[in-house]
This record gives structure tokens, sequence and C-alpha cells, in this order.
């Protein structure tokens, strides 16, 4: 689906955006790529498909499709054709279609994507359901459990990090 979803188009866009940048750069040069919701899962994908990026931290990456709270509402763009109570609603959902690959459940789910990382260091800051609940960090080993393993299989557990703060201690958006 790389080329086919949003998902895919905007990791190819990240991949095009770090091979320039490495271009422009030169090496050697440490390749940091930070997204927040659905820019963490685009992340996760294109390092997942390309090794040049040396690390991923992730702020409110949607834990799993499977949301336990429900979906929420979607997002709803502003236009002339939405009437206002559409466009002034509370979402309470995880946000844009962005995170949306058809049929993702038959193959693999967000804990699996992560794992694509493995070895290299990965921060996911508070996770969220879809329904933009954050997940408690009592359930952050449950939920992660499978990209824990893969890291442990790497002998790297320590480069991921799962936590209710930002990304590297920074003050939260």
């Amino acid at each position: 689906k790389l080329g086919t979803t949003q998902a895919g188009l905007w990791v190819q866009d990240l991949l095009a955006v770090v091979a320039a940048a490495r271009s422009r750069v030169g090496s050697p040069v440490r390749v940091v790529v930070r997204g927040d919701r659905e820019t963490g899962l685009v992340a996760i994908l294109a390092a997942g498909q390309s090794d040049t990026i040396d690390a991923v931290q992730t702020t409110g990456l949607l834990a799993s499709y499977a949301s336990p709270d429900g979906y929420g509402l979607p997002y709803a763009y502003s236009g002339k054709d939405n009437d206002r109570s559409v466009t002034t609603r509370p979402l309470g959902g995880y946000g844009s279609m962005v995170p949306c690959i058809p049929h993702i459940l038959r193959h693999a789910d967000v804990p699996q994507l992560a794992a694509l990382v493995a070895p290299r260091p990965l921060t996911i800051a508070r996770p969220l359901w879809a329904s933009r609940t954050p997940v408690p960090a009592g359930d952050y080993e449950r939920v992660f459990a499978w990209t824990t393993h893969v890291y442990e299989l790497h002998g790297r557990k320590s480069a991921l990090r799962i936590s209710p703060g930002a990304p590297g201690g920074a003050a939260a958006p």
C-alpha cells in the first residue's frame, strides 16, 4: 500500500525528504524522525522501509487499530458544504484518516509496525487509543508486548522507550 494510501504517500514523501537532506548535509549524519499522532505512524513506516533513519520519536502514536474504547467521531474538515454543527463539534476520535490502511489488521497492528524500527531507538510517548483516550501507563507492557519482544530478540530492549511523557524529556505540546 506504499503508493496507494495517504499513509503510504506520506512515507514516500518523508523518505524523499530524508534522502534530500542527507545528500545536502553529507555524511556522517544522524537522522532522528519525530512524529506527533498520525505522523508518528508515518515515521515508523518510513523507518521500516529505510535504515537511513537512525531513530524514531513519537508522541500520541495510535496504540492499535483495534480500539477498546471505540473510535470517536471522525475528523471533519471545514468547508462551505459543512454546516456549523459538523465543523465545531468536538472530535473525540484520533484525528484524520492518514493512518487508515485498508485491511491492515489482517496482516499487522501498530505494535508489529513499531517493531520494524528495531534495533534502532524508538520512543513512544503518550500512546493513544483510536478514541483519543490515552493508553494507561500500566497497560504499555501488554499493548506493546510484541514490540518489546522484538527489541529483546535484538538485545536492544533499552532502545525502546514507552512513556507517559514527551520524548527526550521535552515539554508536552
